[in-house]
């Protein structure tokens, strides 16, 4: 303990070594680097290689959206039923007949019974951590 300020031993061994060891002010091109955040040869070619894949991997989700968009578009453009309400799907006659009302429909009763079944675990769980769990298990990794 300083007897002058009362600080601890520590607190006042780092106060009085930053007053002691001054570090030197970067060059403008170490802070060039050091912002763009490559300062070795090997982070420069991982960042151009993650850089590149980003970018390459959206160009290709674009080109699938754009050829599916398409596609699409030609298909509902021949449909001669309403494609969201229409509960045939039957695209050998002429001219088809399509629709997803089925598809979405079972969709949102296997959401609904998921929904229902995974609600109640979930709180359930909640509340058990939250309220009746002992504190040390909460803070135990599982091993």
């Amino acid at each position: 303990m300083d007897p002058q300020t009362g600080e601890s031993r520590w607190i006042y061994r780092r106060r009085t070594l930053k007053k002691r060891l001054p570090t030197p002010e970067p060059s403008p091109a170490e802070q060039k680097r050091v912002a763009r955040g490559a300062t070795r040869p090997g982070d420069r070619i991982f960042l151009g290689l993650s850089r590149g894949s980003g970018i390459l991997l959206l160009v290709i989700m674009t080109a699938i959206a754009v050829f599916l968009t398409y596609r699409a578009s030609l298909a509902i453009s021949k449909d001669h039923a309403n494609f969201l309400t229409t509960f045939e799907w039957n695209t050998n006659l002429v001219p088809p007949k399509f629709g997803i009302a089925v598809l979405a429909f079972g969709t949102v009763v296997s959401s609904i019974i998921a929904m229902v079944i995974a609600v109640p675990i979930a709180v359930a769980i909640a509340l058990f951590t939250t309220h009746y769990a002992p504190a040390s298990s909460a803070a135990r990794s599982p091993t």
